[in-house]
């Protein structure tokens, strides 16, 4: 008997999926009743409702795989998993549309009242000067944290005519006409609102305190859609309280745990919360049906490595673009480009572009790194040229994969340099290094990238 433990909404898709692989299902429920039946489990579908520590795991003898619906994988203990060989797999792009989504509807309906406005006319009232809105349009955005929905949120704000500004402690942010790459005081001195993209670890718990809004130069708005101890509950009423905090907009509260009692309490934080400018929602943002779909399919990809119909997913060959303006730190002493950080940014591209693409069944079984990365070029970049580069990720069995880079200058389309990039492999078990046959290499440069699925 092959079990699959369900704790999460999951499509149809995937569930066709997993009777075709000979899976039966069980619910949480049903496993309370008939424990014997956990030696059965082969596989678990989580999400914020079932936590996945040491315990809960060592429970399931059998077990081969966890797979989250959804970003944050702080609910699965995945030291345990790496030490007992158990997969685990979690879904963040599936999400990201739709959580960018969720903050912006929640951020105009802020700014212009529109939750408040509703209720008071379904209560008989029309109020009209009470409830005059803000425009966002020339408000400056701070966003922390760049992943999927971070770059999301990004995407959907660029045609609002608002100034944007990233900052993220772990990624290398690219440099993007769209947006201004900046350090955490520049973001706390200018921004007029503030969102949060970010996992929960114990260096983000409370990201938002005191402290930081006590940091923040302007009154301003707060957004959080990623996990509620993210933000302090009790710094935000403050904040509502002195006016530093003009509103809120929180898909996610830290009381989640114990979220009826709260509701229920005249004394909760939450009823004290209400009184002031917020806009709160019981944890939806990226719980549309098409997210649910898109997380499917995830899961569907990396369980069983295995191409299917989702959005933005390459079938032969992906291309992936980002531009950068040629600055006067890329130039050396000739007034010619850097070399070096114009490798960094070939193997920036390259490495995220990887992350993000290679399905993560080929990624568990060999670690892949850069060792070179060579450029040559076939005309000089100056000053102030905008040059764009772009990749294509090509794929055949497995994690054999090869990967070409070419720097256009965007003006006039001409090749302007071209970048090698040579894989190793570090065989996950032995650690060792097997560099790709070069026969393998000369059979991608001959494939022309396809662009079917763009």
């Amino acid at each position: 008997m092959n079990l699959v433990l369900i704790a999460a909404p999951i499509s149809q898709t995937l569930k066709e999926k997993l009777l075709s692989e000979s899976f039966q299902f069980i619910d949480t429920e049903k496993l309370q009743e008939q424990e014997e039946l956990k030696e059965f489990v082969k596989g678990i579908i989580t999400s914020n409702k079932l936590v996945l520590d040491q315990a809960a795991l060592s429970s399931f003898p059998q077990l081969q795989w966890v797979a989250r619906i959804g970003s944050g994988m702080e609910i699965i203990d995945t030291k345990y998993c790496d030490a007992h060989g158990i997969r685990y797999y979690n879904s963040p792009g599936g999400i990201a549309n739709a959580v960018a989504e969720h903050a912006m509807g929640m951020l105009l309906g802020l700014l212009h009242r529109i939750p408040d406005s509703f209720a008071e006319i379904q209560d008989g009232l029309w109020m009209r000067e009470s409830n005059r809105g803000q425009e966002l349009q020339g408000k400056k955005i701070g966003i922390i944290g760049f992943g999927h929905t971070g770059q999301a949120l990004v995407q959907k704000l660029q045609g609002f005519d608002v100034d944007i500004l990233v900052y993220d402690k772990y990624f290398q942010v690219p440099p993007s006409s769209h947006y201004q790459v900046c350090d955490l005081n520049t973001l706390q001195k200018e921004a007029d609102i503030v969102s949060f993209h970010v996992p929960l670890i114990e260096e983000t718990r409370h990201y938002y305190s005191a402290t930081f809004r006590d940091g923040m130069k302007k009154k301003h708005i707060l957004i959080n859609t990623s996990r509620g101890a993210v933000a302090d509950t009790q710094a935000i009423l403050a904040g509502l309280k002195s006016g530093k905090i003009l509103g809120a907009c929180l898909d996610v509260l830290e009381e989640e745990k114990n979220i009826i009692h709260h509701l229920n309490s005249a004394e909760s934080v939450l009823e004290k919360l209400m009184t002031y400018p917020v806009v709160l929602t019981p944890h939806i943002a990226g719980y549309s049906h098409e997210a649910i779909e898109k997380m499917s399919l995830e899961i569907i990809r990396q369980l069983f490595s295995v191409t299917v119909p989702i959005a933005q997913t390459f079938v032969q060959a992906k291309k992936f673009e980002l531009s950068l303006i040629v600055d006067q730190e890329h130039l050396d002493h000739n007034d010619h480009v850097n070399n070096l950080e114009y490798i960094k940014w070939a193997h920036w591209i390259s490495s995220k572009h990887w992350e993000a693409e290679a399905e993560t069944i080929y990624r568990e079984k060999l670690k892949w790194v850069v060792v070179k990365n060579e450029i040559e070029y076939l005309k000089p970049l100056f000053h102030g040229d905008e040059v764009r580069l772009e990749t294509w990720i090509e794929k055949i069995e497995k994690a054999k994969c090869w990967r070409r880079v070419n720097i256009y200058h965007k003006s006039d389309q001409q090749l302007m340099a071209t970048a090698l990039i040579v894989w190793y492999a570090l065989d996950a078990v032995s650690g060792r290094p097997s560099r790709i046959p070069q026969e393998l290499a000369d059979h991608f440069l001959n494939i022309p990238p396809t662009y079917s699925n763009l």
